[in-house]
């Protein structure tokens, strides 16, 4: 992705539409192969997938705001254009904060074939996130490089390699059953 593929919000709602029309339903048994299917589309290939280059080829502007405590990021269509507001206060979370809420501007597409409850929403908003920037395929295979995937911590290789935090990243370990295994004893530093 180099050329932007929209330019105003028009444009976006064509092109989301053309995409999320292809899916007879959307919801916690497929939003995996969703968010691979987007990526491909789109192509975004490359790792780590940094929203702030992507979602301007979109044609969405992104906004550094002081957004209320607990909030993290919200969309709005104004103006003939999307707006992404973010947090400055959640810095490590950047990349999944805006994946999550261009999720939030695919499920408000009227195309979109899935009408969802807010908690729904953001429970899915939040997968999508996750599995664009930390792919499962993906994930694995970078942490087979870094050695067998449950001897030691690759948090924080990982976390780089993917642009996310250490937590995020220790969070998806975990869930794929990746994380490494606590030693018994003082830590050793050395």
């Amino acid at each position: 992705m180099q050329r932007p593929l929209a330019t105003n919000a028009d444009e976006l709602d064509a092109l989301f539409g053309r995409f999320v029309s292809k899916y007879a339903r959307v919801g916690a048994s497929n939003i995996e192969r969703f968010a691979e299917r987007f990526c491909e589309t789109f192509g975004l290939s490359e790792f780590p997938r940094d929203p702030r280059l992507y979602l301007p080829l979109f044609g969405i502007r992104l906004e550094t705001d002081d957004l209320p405590r607990g909030v993290r990021g919200v969309w709005i269509r104004s103006g003939g254009l999307y707006r992404v507001s973010h947090s400055r206060y959640h810095a490590g979370l950047l990349g999944l904060v805006l994946w999550h809420e261009l999720f939030e501007i695919l499920s408000a597409n009227p195309r979109f074939p899935t009408r969802l409850a807010t908690v729904t929403e953001e429970r899915l908003a939040t997968q999508f996130a996750v599995h664009v920037m930390m792919p499962e395929q993906e994930v694995r295979r970078q942490a087979a490089e870094l050695r067998h995937p449950q001897e030691h911590d690759k948090s924080g290789v990982l976390s780089a390699r993917f642009g996310v935090s250490m937590t995020a990243m220790r969070l998806r370990l975990k869930e794929l059953g990746l994380q490494h295994k606590a030693r018994s004893g003082p830590p050793r530093y050395y």
